[in-house]
């Protein structure tokens, strides 16, 4: 399942995409603090 969080670069956002990604979901995330948040490519 693939989720989309707004605001990922914040406490919340950043911790929720974490735990999700540890699960091995997909996470699409978009916040207005780019800059802050590094990106995976996807295959």
């Amino acid at each position: 399942m693939a989720f989309f969080i707004t605001g990922v670069s914040g406490f919340i956002g950043f911790h929720l995409a974490t735990a999700l990604l540890a699960r091995g979901e997909e996470v699409i995330g978009i916040d207005i603090h780019t800059h802050l948040l590094s990106y995976q490519k996807r295959d």
